[in-house]
């Protein structure tokens, strides 16, 4: 063999080296691809993320609502007899609407002590009503000297409907009686625009008993 024909045996074509790299316009077109994917996986994290972010914000302001009609529901349970204070232990009053037609009822009731911030150890005078900021829970401590305190619903409730059920089967607005409790309470909680949620609905195990 020749020395011309070797060089040329060792010599790559053409062709063959034009397949060994890539163009300017393949390597951009890569590129573009690599970004587009990265964009979506960008994008998927953070509507994943978010979803999860919403997710726990939505279990606190759930765990936090469930703690707080607990706290109700265990003190209206708790209603203190009136015949143990010789007067009314529990009174529900119309306290009318608002300009936009949300519901102001009046709640108070004196019960046993129970779970914080209700120790135990003493009667709270309840007051359910409407506060700046939402409505809110005053609790007094009755027998010893102790400062109020103010438990805020962790919704942004501006309106509450409070209802007695009388022995007839009967719910009513107001409650007054000095002899006796009623037989249950409904409370319906108001936000911007109605009602908010279902009902809180409470039997009093103590009602008419002696």
């Amino acid at each position: 063999m020749s020395a011309d024909a070797a060089g040329t045996a060792l010599r790559p074509s053409s062709r063959c080296a034009h397949r060994l790299g890539f163009t300017l316009v393949e390597v951009t077109l890569g590129l573009v691809l690599l970004g587009v994917v990265s964009l979506l996986a960008y994008g998927a994290i953070a509507t994943a993320t978010d979803t999860q972010d919403r997710l726990a914000r939505g279990r606190v302001e759930l765990q936090a609502e469930l703690a707080w009609r607990t706290l109700l529901t265990d003190a209206i349970r708790a209603a203190r007899d009136p015949f143990d204070y010789g007067g009314p232990t529990l009174a529900v009053q119309d306290g009318g609407t608002d300009r936009d037609g949300r519901p102001l009822d009046r709640f108070a009731v004196i019960t046993a002590g129970g779970p914080p911030p209700l120790n135990a150890g003493a009667d709270w005078q309840l007051n359910l009503l409407i506060a700046e900021g939402g409505l809110a829970i005053e609790a007094t401590p009755l027998g010893r000297r102790s400062p109020s305190r103010l438990v805020r619903a962790p919704l942004a409730y501006t309106g509450m409907q409070v209802e007695a059920l009388h022995a007839n089967g009967t719910w009513s607005e107001t409650w007054t009686s000095d002899l006796e409790l009623p037989r249950a309470v409904r409370i319906t909680f108001w936000g911007e625009d109605g009602p908010e949620g279902s009902p809180l609905v409470v039997g009093i195990p103590t009602a008419g008993q002696r």
